[in-house]
């Protein structure tokens, strides 16, 4: 038995070692991101809206072999005869929308580095605001505190 401190979401999934493997290796690891690292965990979020990460994460090598390795400027470059193809594909999740919008977000992407030069640096961006929210009895009402930090 390891003495490494996991998340309590992780206990509900005691025969998953991928639920585990990702808890330790990826959740909450700023320093892995970069744009296709993005891209990626936000195509495995859209596959997995309706289902749940460990599903999501199941599917993962097929994904990542379906979307060119998450390569943004390939996948925007997908067409309608790669959906359909990718419709039938039994290694994914097989949901046309989900596919689709998988393409779509790869063309926002890459319109985005285009004009802005990383999606990572927008989305850090977007980070700087934090809310900072007490916590207080039921009925109470809370303050809420937005915090802006320049860089």
């Amino acid at each position: 038995m390891d003495d490494l401190k996991r998340c309590s979401w992780v206990d509900n999934y005691p025969d998953s070692n991928i639920m585990t493997t990702y808890h330790d290796a990826e959740w909450g690891q700023p320093n892995q991101y970069s744009d296709k690292k993005l891209f990626e965990l936000l195509t495995l979020e859209v596959f997995q809206a309706g289902l749940s990460w460990e599903t999501s994460l199941k599917r993962r090598s097929g994904m990542n072999t379906a979307f060119l390795s998450f390569d943004i400027d390939l996948v925007s470059k997908m067409t309608n005869e790669d959906i359909e193809r990718l419709k039938n594909n039994p290694n994914i999740i097989s949901n046309k929308l989900k596919i689709t919008s998988t393409i779509h977000n790869a063309r926002v992407i890459r319109q985005i580095r285009q004009q802005r030069g990383s999606f990572l640096t927008i989305c850090g961006r977007s980070l700087m605001v934090r809310l900072s929210i007490t916590i207080l009895p039921v009925g109470m009402k809370f303050p809420v505190k937005m915090n802006y930090r320049n860089r």
